[in-house]
C-alpha cells in the first residue's frame, strides 16, 4: 500500500478531519486534502512525540492554539482546543498526525492512528 493509501484508510474511519504521515524530520510522506498544518507546526508535533515538553506551550494550527493534554514519550501526544484535537503517534521511521473535531473523542482518533502505527512498526517502518 502507498503512504497515501494509509491516509485514505484513516480518513475512511470518519473519525478524523485531516491526517498526514511525516518523516521524523517533518518531511511530508502523504496528507489528506487540505491538511491545515504548516511545516513548523508539523515539526513541532513530530518532535513532541519524542519529547512532549516540545509542545508544552501548545501548537498553533491556523488561528487555533492547541494545548498539550497528554504525552507518552517516544510514542504519542494528544493536544486539545476545546473538544477538537490533534493526536500524533510515532513509529521507528515516521509519525502520523491526525486532527479531529468536537464530534470525535481524542481517544477514538488515537486508537485509529495507533492501529496504523502498530502495523507500520511490525513491518519495519
Amino acid at each position: 500500500m502507498s503512504w497515501q493509501g494509509y491516509v485514505e484508510t484513516l480518513m475512511a474511519t470518519k473519525s478524523l478531519t485531516a491526517c498526514g504521515i511525516f518523516g521524523h524530520d517533518g518531511s511530508v510522506w502523504a496528507t489528506s486534502q487540505g491538511f491545515p498544518m504548516t511545516a513548523e507546526s508539523i515539526r513541532q508535533v513530530v518532535s513532541s512525540t519524542l519529547d512532549s515538553s516540545k509542545a508544552a506551550s501548545g501548537v498553533t494550527v491556523g488561528n487555533e492554539r492547541y494545548i498539550l493534554v497528554r504525552g507518552d514519550p517516544g510514542v504519542s501526544v494528544v493536544l486539545k482546543k476545546g473538544q477538537s484535537g490533534i493526536v500524533a503517534c510515532r513509529s521507528a521511521q515516521c509519525c502520523i498526525i491526525a486532527l479531529h473535531d468536537q464530534t470525535i473523542k481524542s481517544e477514538i482518533a488515537l486508537t485509529h492512528v495507533g492501529k496504523i502505527i502498530d502495523y507500520l512498526t511490525k513491518h519495519g517502518y
